[in-house]
C-alpha cells in the first residue's frame, strides 16, 4: 500500500541518480524490505490455498501485489535498474487502482461467504482501466525513451496520476470504514475485530500515501517509512489473521464463554426447531437478541453458531425460511387475492424492497415472474 507513495513521485530524481544507487545506501533497510516481498509471496500463495472461499483468494492477491510492489521498490533503487530499465513505470501506476477494490471485496466475501461476483462488479476496474488508457502511449515506449519522456513530462502527465491514485485509495478507505460501521449485529467477534482493523490500517496507510505525493521531496528517503509502514501492516496482519483471539482480548471484547461444537449442534437444533415448528421467521420484529431470548441461549453463543457451524448470517438464515413460506403463498390459490407487499408482510418482511431482494437471491426471479410461472403451469 504506502511503499507506492513516492514511487513516481520522485521519478526525475531518481531517473537522475538510479546509475549510482546500490546497496551501500542503507542496505540493511532494502535487505528488510526485500525479505518483507519474499515473506509476502510466499503467504499469499498459502492465503490462496487456505480454503475455497473468494475472501482469501482475494487476501492472498492484495498481499501478492503488496510483495511484487516492495520488489518493485528494491528494483527501482538499486543497482538493479542500471541493467535493466524495462520494468520503469510499468507496474506501480496502476497497482494503486487495485487496492481499495479488493480489499472492498474482501470485506463483502468475509461477512457473506455465499456471495458470488456479478457483472456489477466489473465497475470497480474502471478506474484501473482509465488509468492505463491515460498512460499507455508511455507505458508502450522503449526503457530509455519511457524515462526521457517521463523526466520531461513529469508534472503534467505523471503527478495527475498520481494525485488520481492517491485520491483513489482514500475514497475507498473512508467507504470501507464506513462500511465496518454498519457491521451486521451477528456478525462475529473474530470477524469484526479483523474487519476493523483492515479498515484502520488501510485509512492510514491512504492517508499517509496522500500525504507523501503532495510533499515527497526524494525517493530514497522514503526507505525508513517503508520500513516502518510495511512491519505495521505485517505484524497486523499475522495477529488480525492468525491470531484473532489475541486482538479480541486487546480491545477488551474477548468472551471466555466460548463454546465447541457439540454446544453448537444443540443449538443449532433448537434454532431450527424454534424456525420450523413454531415458525418465529413470521415475526417482523425478530432479531438475534429475541430469538436468543426464546431458546434461552446466550446471543453470542448464537452469533458463533451462524458463523462457524450455519455458516450463514442470522438475517440470511431467517429470510431463507421466509422466502420459502412466501413461494408457498405464492402458489397457493387461497392467497390470489393478496399483492406482492402484503405477501412480503405476511412472510415476516416490513417492506417489499427487502423481500423482493432476498426473493431474487434465493430464486434467481422476482415474485412477481415466480407467481406468474405457477400460474402458468398450475401450482400444486
Amino acid at each position: 500500500m504506502v511503499w507506492q507513495i513516492a514511487d513516481s513521485v520522485a521519478i526525475p530524481t531518481r531517473i537522475k541518480s538510479a546509475g549510482a544507487v546500490n546497496w551501500s545506501l542503507m542496505p540493511w533497510i532494502k535487505f528488510i524490505l526485500l525479505c518483507y516481498a519474499l515473506l509476502a509471496i510466499f503467504v499469499s500463495g498459502g492465503l490462496f490455498f487456505k480454503d475455497r472461499h473468494y475472501a482469501s483468494k482475494l487476501l492472498a492477491l492484495f498481499t501478492l501485489l503488496m510483495g511484487l510492489e516492495m520488489i518493485n521498490y528494491v528494483y527501482a533503487t538499486t543497482a538493479l535498474l542500471s541493467i535493466s530499465k524495462v520494468f520503469v513505470a510499468r507496474y506501480y501506476f496502476y497497482v494503486g487502482f487495485l487496492y481499495g477494490p479488493i480489499l472492498w471485496f474482501y470485506l463483502l466475501f468475509l461477512w457473506d461467504q455465499k456471495r458470488q461476483f456479478n457483472w456489477r462488479d466489473s465497475l470497480h476496474l474502471i478506474p484501473i482501466i482509465l488509468a492505463f488508457l491515460y498512460f499507455f502511449d508511455i507505458f508502450i515506449l522503449p526503457g530509455e525513451e519511457r524515462i526521457a519522456f517521463i523526466r520531461a513530462h513529469f508534472f503534467d502527465r505523471v503527478m495527475p496520476l498520481n494525485y488520481a491514485r492517491a485520491l483513489h485509495l482514500l475514497i475507498y478507505a473512508i467507504l470501507i470504514v464506513r462500511y465496518c460501521l454498519r457491521m451486521p449485529e451477528d456478525l462475529s467477534k473474530i470477524k469484526r475485530v479483523l474487519s476493523s482493523g483492515i479498515a484502520a490500517i488501510f485509512l492510514f496507510t491512504s492517508v499517509l500515501m496522500l500525504g507523501f505525493t503532495c510533499f515527497a521531496r526524494d525517493w530514497h528517503d522514503f526507505a525508513p517509512y517503508y520500513l516502518i509502514i510495511s512491519t505495521i501492516v505485517f505484524s497486523m496482519a499475522y495477529l488480525l489473521y492468525f491470531q484473532p483471539d489475541f486482538m479480541v482480548r486487546l480491545g477488551g471484547k474477548y468472551v471466555h464463554s466460548g463454546i465447541g461444537k457439540a454446544d453448537m449442534e444443540r443449538i443449532r437444533a433448537k434454532i431450527e426447531q424454534s424456525l420450523q415448528q413454531h415458525q418465529l421467521f413470521l415475526q417482523r420484529n425478530l432479531n438475534l437478541k429475541t430469538l436468543a431470548v426464546s431458546i434461552d441461549e446466550k446471543p453470542h453463543h448464537l452469533s458463533q453458531t451462524f458463523s462457524r457451524l450455519i455458516q450463514e448470517s442470522f438475517n440470511e438464515h431467517v429470510n431463507r425460511y421466509r422466502i420459502d413460506y412466501a413461494k408457498e403463498i405464492l402458489l397457493d390459490p387461497a392467497f390470489a387475492h393478496l399483492t406482492i407487499e402484503a405477501i412480503a408482510q405476511e412472510a415476516g418482511f416490513n417492506n417489499r424492497v427487502t423481500f423482493n431482494k432476498f426473493f431474487q437471491k434465493f430464486t434467481g426471479m422476482k415474485p412477481s415472474a415466480y407467481k406468474s410461472m405457477g400460474v402458468s403451469f398450475g401450482s400444486p
